[in-house]
């Protein structure tokens, strides 16, 4: 593993929802930057555009007929998926802002010692 993929490790954790498992990879804060501007609210869809970086669907999860196999994540993939499945955008708009939250709280214990 790369020293970069061991990085972006760091940032990542997995999140049930339902059946499935999605991992997501808190933002950088340059990134953080990008999605909530000046105005501090990101919009939740491209959050988790950006942020979902694996799952554990399988290709009948994805389109009738499929097979049962888990199908090889892309981010083409991915937004091609949850852009129609709003039913997603919520709990894991909620779980990346959680990880954001608890990565600033870390960050800021570890300057006030």
């Amino acid at each position: 593993m790369s020293l970069k993929d061991r990085i972006l490790a760091v940032r990542e954790s997995k999140v049930p929802v339902g059946a499935h498992s999605f991992t997501i990879r808190r933002p950088s804060e340059a990134v953080q930057l990008e999605l909530f501007g000046g105005h501090g609210r990101a919009n939740p869809l491209e959050l988790v555009r950006r942020c979902v970086v694996g799952w554990s669907l399988t290709e009948l999860d994805l389109f009738p007929g499929g097979s049962p196999v888990e199908a090889p994540f892309s981010d083409d993939l991915w937004r091609e998926y949850i852009d129609d499945h709003s039913e997603l955008w919520e709990p894991l708009s909620e779980a990346i802002l959680l990880a954001i939250s608890e990565h600033n709280k870390k960050a800021e214990r570890a300057v006030k010692k």
